[in-house]
């Protein structure tokens, strides 16, 4: 058998992509989103297909919610281990920047001031430099903690959601 190569699958991708955003844009516009009233349905429909695309469609849409709803407690292990690693992250990098603070503030001046005699102002140079990026350093983590912190609530707003409608999915029959 002959192998795939990567123009070929990305062009099948791009054409599958392609008749999703058609079927999509024509559910919208023709059928006022309703499949059976758009151009494809109706065409469907007509061949007497339409019976059996619904059918097929419920029943991968019921299947996949089974997989959701049985993979989803290690799913919520991944998340909430991924959160507990961001916080480490996070606090670990705020030690390191408390350490390297206190050592900087204590030690910066005397090493410095050697250099101003070679360069004079380079010093006074310096410390802006290095305030500006201590400043830059605690807005942006302090942005970044609130934006995860957003990030993960709707992460979790949109996940119980997205249960309601996988618990409703899955309830229901195959065939």
């Amino acid at each position: 058998m002959q192998r795939l190569n990567s123009k070929c699958k990305w062009g099948c991708i791009f054409i599958i992509s392609m008749l999703c955003i058609a079927l999509y844009y024509d559910t919208e516009i023709n059928g006022q989103g309703l499949f059976e009233a758009s151009a494809t349905g109706k065409v469907l429909h007509n061949a007497g297909l339409l019976p059996h695309l619904q059918k097929g469609c419920h029943v991968v849409m019921v299947a996949i919610a089974r997989v959701i709803k049985y993979v989803n407690p290690y799913i919520l292990i991944v998340t909430q281990m991924v959160e507990n690693l961001w916080q480490q992250l996070v606090s670990d990098a705020g030690n390191i920047y408390e350490c390297f603070q206190g050592s900087f503030n204590g030690n910066w001046t005397v090493e410095v001031a050697v250099f101003d005699h070679y360069a004079p102002n380079l010093s006074q140079k310096l410390k802006s430099f290095a305030a500006d990026a201590m400043g830059s350093y605690n807005e942006t983590a302090s942005i970044m903690e609130d934006n995860f912190n957003q990030i993960l609530f709707f992460a979790g707003q949109y996940n119980k959601e997205f249960n309601k409608k996988v618990d409703e999915y899955a309830q229901r029959k195959l065939f």
